[in-house]
Parts: C-alpha cells; structure tokens; sequence
C-alpha cells in the first residue's frame, strides 16, 4: 500500500537525498552588523561626578601655596650624637699578693703612751752641755752680750736652749752667764753670753741675733 507523504517534510526516495547548496553570497547577505552602543547617561551619575571633581578642585586650591611665597619644609630634628663615656680603669689601693715579694704590709709602729712631743724643757736637757758659769766669777770687764732678762734662772736656761738651736753656728763655744739683779723692789734674771775676744767680736754676734729677729745687746761684766 502506498502512503502519502507528510506535509512540509521531505518525500522518502529511493535514491539518496543531496543537500541545497548554498552561496557565499547568500550567507553574506544573512549576516547581521551590530549596531554602536547608545551612550545613555544614568540618571543621578552625572550631577555626583560634577559635584565631586568641584570639591576636589576647591580642597587643591585651598593646599597650594600663594604665588611668590617659598615653600618652607621643616627640617629634621638632628639626633644628638651618643656619647659613649670612657672607660675608667679601677684602680686599687691594695698590691695583690701574686706581685713577687709582697706578702704583708708592715704598720708603723705605736708610739708608748708615757713619750711625749718634746717641749722647750725637754729641748734644753737634749742639747749639748753647755758650760755655766756663776756672776760672781766673771772677771770685771769680761765681754759679754746679753740676750734678755727673765722672771727666774729657769726660764733664762730655757730661753738659752731656744737661741743656740735657732743660732747654732753663732753659739758654738760660748758660756752661759745668769745674773741676778734688782730693780725697783723686783728681782730678775740677766741672760748673758760670755767667750768672746773683744768689743767688736760681741757686736758682730749681737748683729746676727738681731737680724734673726733675737734681741741682743753688747755688755760688759762688773
């Protein structure tokens, strides 16, 4: 039985169906170009873009310096340099035992309690012995020099000590002479040098005591 063909489809042959050809011209002719994009403005965008250049067009000029006047860049402050200090050697008051020799450090020895800084007595008694001789057994015009008159013959004995140890030189070989002697009811005592050759060899010894700041005065024994 024979069936008639579908409507708008193709009818079965017997053969083999062979494709529609088709030109380059016919699908060039197809093709469709696209057209440009309309550059449309959204709504609202334009007027915040305007705005927002102006403000940043307001807070430039408001930075910028006037014309004429230099732009003053503060400078750094400069570090202070570091002051490293030096070292300093410690020195020690103690010499260590490992130096050679040193083992202990002597002390000076503690003076007894009975000695004492000797005084002008203890000065007289320490000097050499001194030669006195009585008043009485001077010979008359005897050249003597006295150097001063006291309270009492110990005290002249003393002053005689101070004198020869301050006049060493000038004093060496003489004799001492204490002369008791009143005046206006009071008693004293004339220190007197006695061993010189003559009137000026007393007056050469009186000259040097009295540049010494010693009183001195030429005399004679009677």
């Amino acid at each position: 039985m024979a069936l008639a063909p579908d409507a708008g489809g193709l009818a079965e042959a017997d053969g083999p169906v062979s494709a529609p050809e088709v030109t380059v011209a016919e699908v060039a002719s197809e093709v469709v170009t696209p057209q440009a994009p309309v550059d449309r403005p959204v709504d609202g965008v334009a007027g915040a873009s305007a705005d927002a250049m102006a403000l940043i067009d307001s807070i430039v000029a408001e930075n910028q310096p006037l014309s004429g006047e230099p732009v003053v860049v503060p400078a750094a402050p400069e570090a202070a340099p570091e002051v490293i200090p030096a070292a300093v050697p410690v020195v020690s008051g103690v010499i260590p035992t490992s130096v050679p020799g040193v083992v202990r450090s002597p002390r000076p020895p503690v003076r007894p309690a009975g000695i004492g800084v000797p005084g002008p007595m203890a000065a007289a008694s320490a000097s050499p012995t001194v030669r006195e001789v009585p008043a009485a057994q001077v010979p008359a015009g005897t050249r003597l020099a006295q150097v001063g008159a006291f309270d009492s013959a110990d005290i002249a004995r003393t002053e005689w000590a101070v004198l020869s140890a301050r006049f060493e030189e000038f004093f060496q070989g003489k004799e001492r002479v204490i002369e008791e002697a009143r005046s206006g009811g009071d008693t004293f005592y004339r220190l007197r040098v006695k061993g010189f050759a003559d009137l000026a060899d007393s007056r050469r010894f009186c000259a040097a005591l009295v540049a010494g700041g010693a009183p001195c005065i030429p005399a004679v024994a009677r």
